[in-house]
């Protein structure tokens, strides 16, 4: 089960059993599952070159790191937010009328 999960997510077994930053490797892994789909395309390449960084080079995450994380996290949770309260509550009057039941000034004679 436990190899399932890492081959899933692009580790191998032996990386998971012998990886100096095994700690930082799953951080940015349950990182990326919580925010994954959510994360615009500059988001991604930040994950993606911490997780170089740490994964493939074997090096420790830096704190620097763990803050621009932490800022995307706070950047998506707004962005979230804002899209739901936009679903609670559109604009009854944001006075664009789309509707045809008006005679356009501009074509009238």
């Amino acid at each position: 089960m436990i190899g399932y999960w890492a081959k899933s997510r692009g580790i191998t077994l032996k990386d998971l059993e012998s990886h100096k930053h095994i700690d930082d490797v799953i951080l940015l892994l349950k990182y990326k599952d919580s925010f994954g789909i959510h994360l615009s395309r500059s988001e991604k390449s930040i994950w993606g070159a911490i997780w170089g960084q740490v994964y493939h080079k074997k090096r420790p995450i830096k704190q620097k790191h763990l803050l621009k994380l932490a800022n995307i996290g706070t950047q998506i949770k707004h962005r979230q937010d804002k899209i739901n309260s936009l679903r609670d509550h559109p604009a009854k009057n944001s006075g664009c009328n789309m509707t045809a039941n008006e005679p356009d000034i501009a074509y009238s004679s």
